[in-house]
């Protein structure tokens, strides 16, 4: 991934002067991660932070060989699910790096591009899933993000994910 100052223009400025919260100490544990993102249970899938910056997260995951994954279809975990694994990380990284907001918005996934798939199913890679994603540009209304879903020195999937944040009039997220 190449590295990019992820505010530009008039959010530059606006970013600079913003009080910025410290980022947390690492590895970051499951329970944590939870609190911060609305997925739960067996939709839950990353297991940890191992490594964080303002622009970047690195995060990990060991489930995806389990046979009741809740994104399995015929008994395979498909290498698409590694755009859920990217998404659940970005909205980590979100969550982690942003100014606290007592109604945050709420982010959806608008745009895939560049996707390059290195394999058909993950439920067949050995080890840790390695989730990487980069904040390439954010705005008040979406972010962009490079992400990278790699298995042991293996890449497997990556490419740039456009989310699109959601807010109500008032500045808060929509129920």
């Amino acid at each position: 991934m190449r590295p990019a100052f992820p505010y530009r223009g008039a959010n530059a400025n606006a970013r600079k002067a913003a009080v910025l919260p410290a980022l947390p100490p690492l590895p970051i544990a499951k329970a944590d991660i939870e609190k911060l993102i609305p997925h739960a249970g067996a939709m839950h899938l990353l297991d940890g932070v191992s490594a964080l910056e303002e622009a970047w997260l690195e995060a990990w995951s060991e489930g995806h060989r389990a046979p009741d994954h809740p994104l399995r279809a015929d008994g395979r975990l498909p290498a698409s699910a590694a755009i859920e694994y990217a998404s659940q990380a970005i909205a980590t990284h979100t969550a982690l790096v942003s100014i606290a907001r007592a109604r945050p918005p709420i982010g959806y996934l608008a745009v895939l591009s560049g996707v390059r798939w290195a394999c058909t199913r993950l439920d067949d890679v050995p080890g840790r899933l390695s989730v990487r994603v980069e904040r390439l540009s954010a705005t008040r209304t979406g972010l962009l993000y490079d992400f990278a879903v790699s298995g042991p020195d293996v890449p497997l999937v990556s490419g740039q994910q456009l989310i699109a944040l959601i807010e109500d009039d008032d500045g808060g997220a929509r129920p």
